[in-house]
């Protein structure tokens, strides 16, 4: 029989109720995210270096993820998800993502792109 220990197989798993969306976006040193890529969801500005991501739908547990594409000046920018709503009926799921300098303070930065993954989970089988 052949050795198959150096076979890679792809991860396959089906989960019920559980949706995931995913989007990119480039800071661009104002307020306003450009060249956004994704569907099903949009984006706005409150204040300085916090954006937030509004999904299509509502659920029953959110979880998020972010990441910054380094293509600032400064290695030491940093990006993070914070509050998070799954919604209610009518009412859409949100979460925020802030944006830093190297300082620690919030900050629109100029150039680097925000990658995101949002689980939405539909499904209390899954807990």
């Amino acid at each position: 029989m052949a050795d198959r220990s150096a076979v890679a197989y792809p991860l396959r798993a089906r989960l019920p109720g559980v949706e995931v969306v995913v989007g990119s976006f480039e800071t661009d040193g104002t307020g306003a995210p450009v060249n956004t890529v994704g569907k099903g969801w949009s984006i706005s500005t409150p204040s300085t270096g916090v954006y937030t991501v509004t999904l299509e739908k509502s659920c029953t547990s959110l979880i998020t993820m972010a990441t910054l594409s380094d293509v600032t000046t400064n290695a030491n920018d940093t990006v993070r998800t914070g509050t998070e709503s799954a919604g209610s009926g009518s009412t859409a799921a949100s979460f925020k993502i802030i944006t830093a300098s190297a300082a620690g303070t919030d900050a629109n930065l100029d150039g680097p792109r925000v990658n995101f993954v949002a689980y939405l989970i539909s499904s209390d089988s899954l807990r």
